[in-house]
């Protein structure tokens, strides 16, 4: 393999204007430049990441935090943050918190914050001690937030409004003739599962629906969660005729559960998800979901790490996306026949 001054020998120039043109070609003469371009072109020359995170102090490589890689959601968006790195040239490591405080700590320790060069946290459930963890963070990195919280102003943010997405997913099957929509999300504590309830509830109330405590059930965001209050609501004397689930785990264990009792869907019951992975479309029926524009906010949230740190005081990047509903087979017009309101497995 080459190495730079065997680039310089056979360009003709020193080794300085070598590493000059890897770092800044323009200060360099057309010929200078050509000559050089030619030499490391005819030695196929790559230049040593690990020399050159010597020479800069920087390792190229990004710290992406999700909170559980077992979500399919999650995956993909560390996959669509790792395709926007590597077209900025840079390598990424993924960490996962468990949804915990102290596993964010260990997995962001300070060593290991000297082992790359700026941090994107993915839709972490930011309460006051972890918001406090993170400017800790910000103070030695550049650090981005994909997030569902529109008013922080701490970082640079690239965000979603969660809220209005399932607003949107309830309005639909309010507008389908649904009257009896029930709702299955994650811990009622969570902020991002909070904003998600408030959607639902301002839904219900422009469509003149009341909510009906009976018809949400809390637990974490996994399959069998919504299995589970799929089955619960059910067995209850009115039976809903939609689900909302706040995500697209949720509303696939809300359809196997449907499915297995032979429960037509929609036809009986609609159901709505949220996140839009590549299951939702592949299963049957398709899923209804919102879709979450996670390429685009990947390449933003690359564009805002990689920008020349502003000066302290200066005010952080925002950029908000609305998600979009995608309506597929697993809703339609309520057809509920009056058998199938009661069923009691």
């Amino acid at each position: 393999m080459a190495v730079i001054k065997q680039v310089a020998e056979q360009a003709g120039v020193s080794v300085g204007s070598v590493s000059k043109y890897l770092h800044h070609p323009a200060s360099l003469k057309p010929d200078t430049r050509g000559r050089i371009e030619a030499a490391i072109a005819a030695l196929d020359y790559r230049p040593s990441p690990l020399a050159q995170s010597l020479r800069t102090g920087r390792t190229g490589v990004l710290a992406v935090v999700v909170p559980d890689i077992s979500n399919p959601f999650f995956a993909e968006t560390y996959s669509a943050i790792h395709r926007a790195a590597g077209r900025c040239g840079l390598g990424t490591v993924l960490h996962t918190t468990d949804s915990s405080l102290g596993a964010l700590k260990d997995s962001l320790s300070e060593r290991s914050l000297g082992q790359v060069d700026g941090a994107v946290f993915c839709f972490v459930d930011a309460s006051a001690a972890v918001t406090a963890h993170l400017g800790r963070i910000a103070r030695t990195l550049p650090v981005v937030l994909l997030s569902q919280d529109l008013a922080n102003a701490r970082f640079d943010l690239v965000a979603i409004d969660v809220q209005d997405g399932i607003r949107q997913a309830t309005a639909h099957l309010a507008g389908t003739g649904r009257r009896r929509i029930a709702y299955v999300g994650g811990p009622e504590a969570g902020r991002i599962s909070r904003a998600k309830h408030a959607g639902y509830l301002r839904a219900l109330a422009e469509h003149g629906l009341a909510a009906d405590p009976g018809l949400r059930l809390a637990g974490d965001f996994s399959l069998g969660t919504g299995y589970a209050a799929a089955h619960r609501f059910l067995r209850q004397a009115a039976a809903p005729d939609a689900i909302v689930a706040e995500n697209d785990l949720l509303a696939i264990g809300c359809l196997k559960y449907l499915l297995q009792q032979g429960i037509p869907v929609p036809g009986a019951v609609a159901v709505s998800g949220f996140d839009n992975i590549s299951l939702a479309a592949m299963y049957e029926p398709a899923l209804t979901t919102v879709a979450i524009p996670i390429d685009r906010m990947a390449a933003e949230a690359l564009a805002m790490l990689t920008r020349p740190r502003p000066a302290a005081g200066a005010e952080h990047c925002r950029s908000i996306h609305r998600l979009e509903l995608l309506v597929r087979a697993s809703s339609g017009a309520a057809q509920i026949p009056p058998q199938v309101r009661q069923v009691r497995p």
